[in-house]
């Protein structure tokens, strides 16, 4: 199953050609414009700092001062609806069964049913992990000082503290544990359990000021990069690290057999596709525009994006392609 057409569908590949001609037709119109040529894209008023995405529908927040609005858009009519908002500026939006995390600068924040609540203020959030029933992230102020790891019950409560004086802001977390890039000692991949405990370092990496490093987990693999990029078993620490790619980026986002790797400098900004199954450690162009600020997989695979085509100065949000392109 590739996806061809549409911000949200996907073609059957048929061996004949009227059931080929039937998906073609019935994919142009999960999300119009969608088929030909034309680039697929939704322009917001807003700029677009954060999504997530499910099987049903994109999640955007925006930024419309003083307030972040959180939209939905349905991934096979297109249809907008905006469907809550709250006070401060985006910082990251997740998608946690049938409710939307949103952290901002007043907290974070949990949507169901078109209302937003806030699950816990006086913070600094930024990135969000979840594994179901609670949420993860980094209580920091800024890039200079240190921080704390908290972890929230999705029902509510206390925070509660896994880690403090920490320098990171970027997580991932699976069944066991908490994983994040340490900034202080010595840039490292570390492993903290997620119901506390002492932490350790996995590995090393080395530095590049220009990014804070990334990381990720899909299935049995936690993908991390710094300097390049790698992946490593999750059950085995001592296991030697595979190399993906010789770049690293200020995010990824793992798929099943694809890592999204987000990189930008100097007003160009791209996103390519890193195989982990085939051709492994080769990363392909998906495309380059002026700014991507998020990058978001559906649990079906479909990838999508965020940002602003400087050309025609509109904030986007897309699907990304998945063969090279340039806008």
């Amino acid at each position: 199953m590739r996806p061809r057409c549409g911000i949200l569908g996907r073609v059957p590949v048929a061996t004949s050609p009227r059931p080929l001609v039937v998906a073609l037709l019935a994919a142009c119109l999960t999300f119009a414009p969608a088929c030909g040529k034309k680039q697929v894209r939704e322009v917001f008023e807003g700029a677009p700092h954060a999504i997530a995405a499910d099987d049903a529908a994109v999640l955007v927040a925006t930024w419309d001062k003083p307030s972040t609005t959180l939209t939905s858009i349905d991934r096979r009519s297109g249809a907008r609806r905006a469907v809550a908002t709250m006070p401060g500026a985006p910082l990251d939006v997740l998608r946690v069964g049938a409710a939307t995390l949103v952290s901002t600068e007043t907290g974070v924040h949990v949507v169901r049913d078109g209302r937003a609540s806030l699950l816990v203020g006086d913070v600094h959030p930024w990135r969000l992990a979840s594994d179901g029933r609670s949420v993860f992230f980094f209580d920091r102020k800024d890039r200079t000082s240190p921080g704390r790891l908290l972890r929230v019950e999705l029902g509510g409560g206390a925070p509660r503290e896994l880690a403090r004086d920490v320098y990171a802001r970027v997580l991932a977390v699976d069944d066991r544990r908490v994983w994040f890039i340490a900034e202080r000692p010595g840039r490292h991949l570390h492993a903290i359990p997620k119901d506390g405990g002492p932490g350790a370092e996995v590995a090393p990496l080395g530095s590049a000021s220009w990014t804070e490093g990334a990381v990720a987990v899909s299935g049995e693999w936690v993908y991390y990069c710094s300097d390049m990029l790698y992946r490593r078993r999750r059950a085995d620490d001592a296991a030697p690290a595979e190399k993906l790619s010789q770049s690293c980026g200020d995010d990824i986002v793992a798929a099943k057999d694809v890592v999204y790797l987000r990189s930008g400098t100097q007003g160009v900004a791209s996103i390519y596709g890193c195989a982990t199954a085939v051709e492994r450690g080769s990363c392909m162009l998906r495309l380059q525009t002026s700014l991507i600020s998020s990058v978001a997989v559906a649990p079906d695979g479909a990838a999508f994006w965020a940002g602003l085509d400087g050309a025609k100065q509109e904030n986007v949000v897309g699907a990304v392609p998945t063969s090279t392109t340039r806008l």
